[in-house]
């Protein structure tokens, strides 16, 4: 049983998946798909039947090969034909490989739609595809071939249970489907529904108990926890929906009732980002435009005091908050609330950001001004911009 299981259900998973999407594609009504369901089931039975294939623990000759033999023979023409199976085997077992980049990203784009996974993987990329989850479903494939050293023994008890998981889902399902409709047949019909979820969690739990010690313990413990992620997911996606479609108070308009607006540029060194946003202040016409620069390094800092000191480029005074403890996000924090203390004065911290074409350039520098805006963003009567500046070319990013 152990043996049987995992290797039938490949196929059946293929054949399965593609009729799946002749259903989602054409008429839901199509018949087709159902003659050649009892055609695979009576042609797989027989053959297992009649020809009475094991399958080897080392996995060869596999029980297809076996049943080929047996039934073609072992002359030319039988190894001809031998041939065309194994090909044929190939190209199913290629086919249900490509399978799921095909249908999970469409599937997890329905299930983030309804909010229970990240808004990301319903958005399409240049030839419209659902590229997010295409990069999901490889990564994880690339982890579990890593993890089980890309052994099939331990890799089928996982794709095995995956797959009698669904078919148990499905049933249920269908059967709650058909009682909840009036309509004739609906008794038998939920029946063989149920039926099928009986034998297919049947299946799991055999699974489950014969190889957990063979990697069946990571789908049991997996798969509550990703039923508690779905969940936790689905009640913060509503959460912020709620927070969002809130009314603001009456009392509210779109009216300034702020007296006064300053304006601090942030400075960390001197050059053209600092500028830039130095001129961007002055275009945003505040009452008052201070340059800062937080002193977390002493000398370095009296080195750029005297070098702004001594520019006629601009005439706005910088100022030095010292920061002893180097704890730049609380510096900033206590010098806007002591600009704002006095709850007629807006707030507006630009964070000058160089923007750096080569990967190397980003991974060299730290995120500072991101990680300021986050930080700071929060602060009543406080706004912050960052201004990003594209190094190594004449204009702004």
């Amino acid at each position: 049983m152990r043996g049987g299981c995992g290797g039938g259900c490949g196929v059946w998973d293929t054949y399965r998946a593609r009729t799946s999407v002749r259903h989602h594609e054409r008429d839901p009504h199509h018949r087709r798909p159902e003659g050649a369901s009892w055609t695979v089931n009576c042609t797989a039975g027989g053959l297992a039947h009649l020809t009475h294939a094991i399958p080897y623990s080392d996995g060869t000759p596999t029980v297809l090969a076996q049943e080929a033999h047996l039934v073609l023979g072992r002359s030319w023409a039988g190894t001809a034909g031998l041939t065309v199976v194994q090909l044929a085997t190939a190209l199913i077992l290629y086919t249900g490989a490509n399978t799921p980049f095909t249908g999970f990203p469409h599937l997890a784009s329905f299930v983030a739609e309804d909010r229970f996974l990240p808004r990301q993987l319903t958005r399409r990329g240049h030839r419209l595809a659902f590229s997010n989850g295409i990069i999901t479903l490889s990564v994880v494939a690339l982890a579990l071939l890593l993890v089980t050293d890309a052994n099939v023994d331990r890799l089928v008890a996982l794709y095995a249970i995956g797959v009698f998981t669904a078919f148990t889902m499905a049933g249920i399902g269908l059967t709650a489907y058909h009682l909840r409709r009036r309509e004739s047949g609906r008794g038998w019909r939920s029946a063989v529904n149920a039926s099928a979820a009986i034998v297919s969690a049947a299946v799991v739990l055999i699974f489950a108990v014969t190889k957990f010690t063979e990697g069946a313990w990571l789908v049991v413990v997996v798969f509550p926890l990703g039923v508690w992620t779905l969940i936790r997911i689905n009640r913060e996606y509503r959460a912020e929906a709620a927070a969002l479609q809130s009314l603001p108070p009456a009392r509210e308009s779109d009216r300034a009732h702020w007296r006064r607006h300053i304006v601090l540029v942030l400075v960390d060194a001197f050059d053209p980002a600092v500028f830039q946003a130095l001129r961007y202040a002055h275009e945003l016409r505040p009452g008052e435009v201070r340059a800062v620069h937080v002193a977390v390094d002493a000398p370095r800092a009296e080195r750029l005091a005297a070098r702004w000191q001594a520019t006629d480029a601009t005439d706005v005074h910088l100022e030095l908050v010292d920061c002893p403890d180097r704890r730049l996000v609380r510096a900033l924090t206590d010098l806007a609330r002591a600009t704002t203390a006095d709850g007629d004065t807006a707030l507006t911290l630009l964070l000058p950001h160089r923007a750096y074409p080569s990967l190397l350039g980003r991974l060299l520098h730290r995120g500072t001004a991101e990680r300021l805006a986050h930080a700071l963003g929060n602060l009543p009567a406080v706004a912050v911009t960052v201004l990003p500046y594209a190094v190594g070319t004449d204009r702004p990013a």
